[in-house]
């Protein structure tokens, strides 16, 4: 999954560097189960609000996987993949987790083709927003940098969000 997040980012026109990466519950629930929403409400009270709103201020958040989706949107990410809403004053965009194709390839290459042709008109759109300049997005060219940081990975399962930090 973190080659599928890389491609993913390099497709937006940011490189791993480039981006602050989070996971919206900072713990492992058991047995790699999504988590509960008294567990995300606990960790994002806690510790991603204040670390997104108060450290990292990022431009853009890009909430990746159903639960990132679910706290974000209120929905799940096959409806909500590919638009835009507000969290605070911060734009969220949704995007399957990386791991959603690895996931899929017990259903077949045809159903794993078509959630790669989404996802790449997912992030089409998203890069061309980010480029255009559009009504409330920074307008970046693929020669800016920002400063990144990686949180450790806990696995392909857990929730990731990952941040413009230009």
């Amino acid at each position: 999954a973190g080659k599928v997040l890389d491609a993913m980012l390099l497709r937006i026109g940011w490189r791993r560097a480039e981006v602050y990466i989070t996971n919206l519950v900072k713990c492992r629930p058991e047995d790699n189960r999504a988590p509960l929403p008294d567990e995300v409400d606990a960790c994002t009270r806690r510790w991603l609000t204040r670390q997104v709103l108060e450290v990292v201020q990022p431009d853009v958040l890009l909430a990746m996987g159903s639960s990132a989706t679910r706290f974000f949107y209120g929905t799940t990410v096959t409806e909500a993949h590919g638009t835009w809403t507000r969290w605070h004053d911060v734009l969220v965009y949704a995007l399957h987790h990386p791991a959603h194709f690895l996931w899929l390839k017990e259903e077949g290459k045809e159903a794993v083709e078509r959630a790669k042709v989404q996802t790449r008109a997912d992030i089409d759109r998203l890069r061309s927003a980010l480029l255009a300049g559009a009504p409330g997005l920074p307008r970046r060219t693929s020669s800016e940098k920002g400063s990144g940081h990686t949180e450790p990975d806990q696995g392909d399962e857990a929730e990731t969000s990952a941040v413009s930090t230009a």
